[in-house]
């Protein structure tokens, strides 16, 4: 089959073929390197690179497991033989889209990349794919992490994820000597809301300036804990949120004092 009717096959412009997935996986491969790099042919509506974007899309789609699956080796093995920047940066992109667990080992071995642009894009690969695998291999690379924009990145993602296994390696870094970093390990405990995070946070000996930090990122370990149906746990920590304002500068004392959460359970006649 030439590529024109693969492409109109995978786009859905076609009636789709009975493969295997090593026959998907090969056709895929084909399409891939077709349109990767390629320049538009003339009179196109679409450049290849949004054709290719349609084309893994629609192969990541719920219930698709098969073409999703022979996406993701299609889309390794190009990875592991294109040399260009561009292709490989487009690559992980589209890994962004349709990776899974087979994809991460790939995408950890490119967070040590000689280039920063292509750590950067593996990582967010990794902090897209929805795999238990990926979700490790952020808690690992946390440990390993080398600078700051690196730790900062990789806190954000593992609190986006809400991943209670990541309690102990963020805890270790909200006491870090840089502040963006202590207080985005702040924030990412609180946004993982568990018992464990919300313990940390209570832990946690902090200078002056991150106090107001700490305070936000419990108010969100509450509300966490809370919509888990944790409503004990979630009253402590709004106590200890309330112990705590005297310590807070005047305006952020007003803030947090004043959050819904805080002021309901502040007793009569209290600050």
């Amino acid at each position: 089959m030439d590529i024109d009717a693969l492409i109109a096959e995978f786009t859905g412009r076609a009636p789709a073929a009975t493969r295997t997935p090593e026959e998907l996986e090969s056709a895929y491969g084909r399409v891939i390197d077709a349109l990767i790099g390629a320049p538009p042919p003339p009179g196109a509506k679409i450049p290849p690179h949004q054709v290719l974007d349609e084309i893994v899309v629609r192969a990541g789609a719920p219930g698709t497991d098969a073409p999703r699956a022979a996406m993701e080796r299609a889309l390794l093995a190009a990875l592991a033989r294109m040399a260009s920047l561009n292709e490989r940066i487009f690559l992980l992109r589209e890994l962004a889209i349709s990776g899974g667990g087979d994809a991460v080992p790939a995408l950890v071995a490119l967070l040590a990349d000689r280039d920063a642009a292509v750590r950067g894009y593996a990582l967010r690969a990794l902090d897209a794919n929805p795999s238990a695998a990926a979700e490790r291999a952020l808690i690992d690379a946390l440990g390993r992490a080398d600078g700051a924009f690196l730790r900062l990145t990789i806190l954000n993602a593992l609190g986006r994820r809400r991943e209670p296994a990541a309690v102990g390696a963020v805890a270790g870094l909200i006491e870090s000597s840089d502040r963006e970093v202590a207080a985005a390990a702040l924030a990412a405990l609180g946004s993982i809301g568990t018992r464990d995070a919300r313990d940390a946070l209570s832990r946690a000996r902090l200078p002056n300036d991150l106090l107001l930090e700490r305070a936000h990122a419990r108010l969100l370990c509450a509300e966490r804990l809370r919509a888990g149906g944790d409503g004990e746990a979630a009253a402590q920590v709004v106590r200890e949120i309330r112990e705590s304002l005297s310590a807070l500068p005047e305006g952020a004392r007003a803030i947090i004092g004043g959050a819904p959460a805080v002021a309901a359970n502040a007793p009569a006649g209290g600050s």
